[in-house]
């Protein structure tokens, strides 16, 4: 949909429509799920997901109430392992 510089790096945004999908309301419902790709390779860094939340309301995208936040950390075709931290500003 768009791109999101931050924390160093461009990342792609993306919005899926997830259909019939178990939700946290119980049942299952259609909704959007959204998300960003990091476009180049990194070993370590912060990511502020503040500025990721704002470019996909920037987008247009209707965040509304936000019950749920995945951090998932993958690498392709690499080897290696993420020591992955939280941290409250």
């Amino acid at each position: 949909m768009s791109t999101v510089e931050s924390d160093g790096g461009t990342y792609d945004i993306y919005r899926t429509q997830q259909v019939d999908r178990p939700s946290i309301a119980g049942d299952s419902s259609t909704f959007y799920q959204y998300w960003s790709v990091r476009t180049s390779q990194r070993t370590s860094g912060t990511v502020t997901f503040g500025n990721h939340f704002a470019a996909w309301e920037e987008g247009g995208m209707n965040l509304a109430n936000r019950y749920e936040v995945l951090l998932a950390v993958e690498g392709y075709l690499s080897t290696g392992a993420a020591d992955v931290r939280m941290s409250m500003q």
